[in-house]
């Protein structure tokens, strides 16, 4: 893409972007202006990302309602982080989900939107680190320090300061995103408190991740 084609639809989105910004009435003048410029910054901060990654706009986009809509959807989103550190996360789910694209899987779009808003920086750090425990174990199934992928990635936890307990409790808490579920079967032993991956976490970490930057597989522990 040129950097004539660059500029325009960075100029169109964030036209698009900036058409919705409503005012936050119960705020006080100080208080909203301070609030305004949080999202303004937040909101370019994830458009710049987007483009950087390359992000284009077909025609049929622009007369989607549907897409226009999800864009707001995003920025509205991004307007209640109280941080920019997801922005990243964001900008890749965008740009992985609709660039140059024609056609869209809004629901699917929608069900990983809803599922990232709802996730702490640190929480989707620990699902990086639980997908990746069950690609190495499908890899190296055999490694007879590790029965289950929850036995890999609870090591990898524990390397990082987080013990058993600890663990069970966020994944516990992350389970309401649908992006993993306790074990429930009958294995010999189990006493509760392992989790597995279900296949809307696998969806989601192939959209956050950008073409750069795949996450790396590879064990400390083998």
């Amino acid at each position: 893409m040129s950097s004539e084609s660059k500029l325009a639809v960075a100029n169109i989105l964030w036209t698009i972007a900036s058409y919705s910004l409503p005012p936050l009435t119960l705020l006080n003048p100080i208080v909203q202006e301070k609030h305004d410029k949080k999202r303004y910054k937040f909101r370019l901060e994830f458009l710049n990302e987007i483009m950087a990654l390359g992000f284009s706009v077909t025609p049929e986009q622009l007369d989607d309602d549907i897409f226009l809509t999800e864009l707001l959807n995003t920025m509205e989103v991004i307007d209640r982080l109280a941080t920019n550190e997801k922005i990243h996360f964001f900008a890749n789910l965008f740009h992985n989900s609709f660039s140059g694209k024609d056609k869209f899987d809004y629901d699917e779009y929608e069900e990983l939107l809803r599922s990232l808003s709802q996730l702490s920086k640190s929480e989707i750090c620990l699902l990086i680190d639980f997908w990746r425990a069950s690609q190495l174990q499908k890899q190296d199934k055999d490694n007879p320090a590790f029965r289950t992928s929850w036995d890999r990635f609870a090591a990898i936890c524990f390397d990082k300061g987080i013990d058993k307990e600890r663990l069970i409790a966020k994944m516990t808490a992350i389970s309401r995103t649908g992006l993993c579920k306790e074990e429930t079967g009958s294995m010999f032993n189990y006493s509760g408190g392992m989790f597995f991956p279900t296949p809307l976490l696998g969806d989601l970490i192939s959209k956050i991740q950008s073409d750069k930057e795949k996450f790396c597989v590879k064990d400390n522990h083998s």
